[in-house]
């Protein structure tokens, strides 16, 4: 049986967007070469480590994915949440209601597969989701303490699975 060609939407990918909510800079993978330890303070050089690692992984995957970390580093506002979190399902749901608003399309979200999110006046949230067409996504969405949301962006999963 031939697979099924997917639906062919517009999907919302801002051409040249620039994600600038990494704490790093832009520019080749961050390495012990060229770490500034004035801009991220580690207590031991496991941490240093652990903090190299972390930041690496969500600029190398949009945000999207990230390795736990074993302790909680207070330089960063980016926390990996729990896909059994119900604000995360909320937003998962939120995400393709805004999708299938925005471009007529009919998805139905599935299942929630990994979740980052960064607080900032509300909750930005990096999902990667499934819906009910079996097809993997990513997404954006900003969603404030009203509960007003924002569609950042939407599109088939470029991070999934993830190669971490």
């Amino acid at each position: 049986m031939a697979e099924e060609e997917a639906p062919c939407y517009d999907f919302i990918d801002p051409v040249g967007y620039d994600w600038d909510c990494t704490p790093s800079r832009k520019g080749p993978p961050i390495s012990n070469d060229n770490f500034d330890p004035k801009i991220l303070r580690y207590d031991s050089d496991e941490d240093e480590e652990a903090i190299l690692h972390y930041i690496n992984q969500l600029e190398l995957s949009d945000g999207f994915h990230a390795d736990k970390p074993k302790k909680r580093f207070y330089w960063t506002s980016f926390v990996v949440d729990k896909v059994t979190s119900q604000d995360c399902i909320d937003a998962a749901y939120a995400a393709v209601e805004e999708f299938n608003n925005l471009k007529g399309a009919d998805l139905k979200f599935l299942k929630l597969l990994s979740v980052t999110s960064r607080i900032t006046g509300g909750i930005f949230y990096f999902l990667t989701l499934q819906c009910t067409d079996e097809r993997f996504y990513e997404a954006k969405i900003f969603i404030t303490l009203e509960g007003a949301r924002d569609l950042f962006m939407f599109r088939p999963a470029k991070h999934y699975p993830s190669t971490n």
